[in-house]
């Protein structure tokens, strides 16, 4: 029998490029991305402006605060520049929030625990995977694997979200992933969060994020 929780990695949107197991200390991703040692590329300059930020990973309240790593500020006595930096970041987050809402709600193997051997588990949850990028890189196959409604959508005038269908399939069969790492993030990483949140109240600011703050 396995239980397995896993973390994902997105190039592009609702397409997997690694899955590893959710205890990222242990998997050899995991411990580059604690030691700041994987090979990103280089920072580079932020749109419309001069600020060059190193390129980070998003993550929500489980994960630590590394330097490549985002996680939101933590508390209820935020300032607005920080409650609209966790706005953002909540925005990137619904991506790959879909995207894993919609593996499971189309392969229901993953609903719940795999009665499977964990060696066998593994291969299962990668054929899983391999079917969505396959299914989602052919026009005729996506339109019906995500038809109109499916996913999350956003209102273009009044910037709402309008939840999938998706949602309704794994609604009480999602799980938070525990607590990983130290609540003592690093002055660096705290710098990289700094940055992103001044740039997007700044220069990378977009007009109705100040109305939409609460939404996080």
């Amino acid at each position: 029998m396995a239980n397995i929780l896993l973390s994902r990695l997105l190039l592009t949107p609702r397409a997997f490029i690694i899955i590893t197991k959710v205890t990222s200390r242990r998997s050899k991703f995991g411990e580059k991305m604690m030691t700041n040692n994987l090979p990103l590329p280089a920072a580079s300059v932020l749109p419309n402006s001069n600020i060059s930020a190193p390129y980070v990973f998003v993550g929500d309240e489980a994960f630590p605060l590394l330097p490549n790593l985002l996680r939101p500020y933590p508390g209820d006595k935020l300032t607005l520049t920080q409650r609209v930096f966790n706005y953002r970041l909540s925005r990137a987050r619904r991506i790959i929030e879909n995207s894993f809402g919609i593996l499971i709600a189309r392969w229901r193997l993953l609903l719940n625990t795999i009665y499977l051997t964990d060696e066998n588990a593994k291969w299962a949850i990668l054929c899983c995977v391999c079917l969505h990028n396959w299914i989602r890189s052919k026009q005729q196959l996506r339109t019906m694997y995500l038809p109109p409604g499916f996913v999350d959508n956003e209102d273009p005038v009044s910037h709402v979200v309008l939840p999938g269908s998706w949602r309704r399939i794994t609604n009480r069969h999602n799980e938070r992933v525990s607590h990983q790492g130290s609540n003592n993030p690093p002055n660096r990483a705290k710098v990289v969060r700094d940055m992103y949140a001044r740039f997007f109240s700044n220069e990378g600011c977009v007009s109705w994020q100040n109305e939409r703050v609460d939404d996080y």
